[in-house]
C-alpha cells in the first residue's frame, strides 16, 4: 500500500539563519520525498535523515539533501544494497525505516515562510 505523511516548518532565528526541524514517523519504504517551500530564501538546505529509534540526535543515514533549493522539488532517493557480509552490490533499493524520518531546515527565513515535506511510501513488503 501506498501512504504519505508530512510536516510543515515554519524557521526561527532571523533572515537567511532561520533553523527548524521536526519529525515525520511512519513505518516503510520510502518511494519519493517532496519539497514544498513558501517564500524561502535561495539559500535555504533541508536534510531529510533516518535517526535512532526516532531519535532527532543520532542520525544513522542521510536520505536526501536539498542545498540552496527554494522550489518545489521531488527527489526518488535510493541507497546501494549490500550482501550479508556487508560488501556493497552494484544494485540499488529504496530506504527502509521503522521510525521514520527527521527533518532539518538550515539558512533559512522565518516570519510567514515555511517549508513543507512530504515523504511517500510504501508499507506492503510481502513482494519486496
Amino acid at each position: 500500500m501506498i501512504n504519505s505523511s508530512k510536516i510543515k516548518l515554519s524557521p526561527t532565528g532571523g533572515a537567511g539563519v532561520a533553523a527548524a526541524n521536526g519529525h515525520i514517523p511512519f513505518i516503510g519504504k520510502i518511494l519519493a520525498i517532496l519539497l514544498i517551500p513558501t517564500g524561502m530564501p535561495a539559500t535555504m538546505d533541508t536534510t531529510i535523515t533516518i535517526t535512532q529509534d526516532g531519535d532527532s540526535t543520532t542520525d544513522i543515514e542521510t536520505v536526501a539533501t536539498f542545498t540552496n533549493q527554494n522550489a518545489n522539488t521531488k527527489h526518488y532517493p535510493r541507497v546501494l544494497e549490500q550482501d550479508n557480509t556487508g560488501a556493497n552490490l552494484t544494485t540499488y533499493d529504496k530506504f527502509a525505516t521503522v521510525n521514520g524520518v527527521e527533518v532539518t531546515v538550515a539558512q533559512a527565513d522565518n516570519g510567514t515562510d515555511s517549508v513543507e515535506v512530504e515523504v511517500i511510501y510504501e508499507t506492503d513488503f510481502s513482494g519486496a
